[in-house]
C-alpha cells in the first residue's frame, strides 16, 4: 500500500482568515489544486517479468518480444513507472 501528501505553501494569517469565510474564489482553487483527475497512481505502470527461459510476461500475459515493445509504447503508460521482475536463477559455476 502506498501513501502520498500533498504540501501547500501558504500564509498562516491568510488561511485563519479564510477558513469558514466561504470564499467562493478559495473554495473553486482548493478543489481544482486536491482534484485527483489526471494524477497518475503512485503505483500505475505495466508489471513485466523476464523469465530464466526467455519468456516475457506483460501485466501477466506472455508475450512475445515485438509485443512487448508495441504494448510498452501505448501512451496509456505515459508517466508510469515500470515495475520488472526478474526470474532468479543459477548459473553453471555460480555455486
Amino acid at each position: 500500500m502506498g501513501y502520498a501528501t500533498t504540501l501547500f505553501a501558504v500564509s498562516i494569517d491568510e488561511l485563519r482568515s479564510a477558513v469558514g469565510s466561504q470564499d467562493q474564489h478559495l473554495i473553486n482553487r482548493m478543489r481544482s489544486e486536491t482534484a485527483d483527475e489526471g494524477r497518475i497512481a503512485p503505483d500505475a505502470g505495466p508489471r513485466v517479468k523476464l523469465c530464466q527461459n526467455g519468456e516475457i510476461y506483460f501485466n501477466g500475459v506472455l508475450v512475445t518480444w515485438d509485443e512487448f515493445i508495441r504494448q510498452l509504447g501505448d501512451p496509456m503508460w505515459d508517466g508510469t513507472e515500470l515495475h520488472e521482475y526478474t526470474e532468479s536463477f543459477e548459473v553453471d559455476g555460480d555455486r
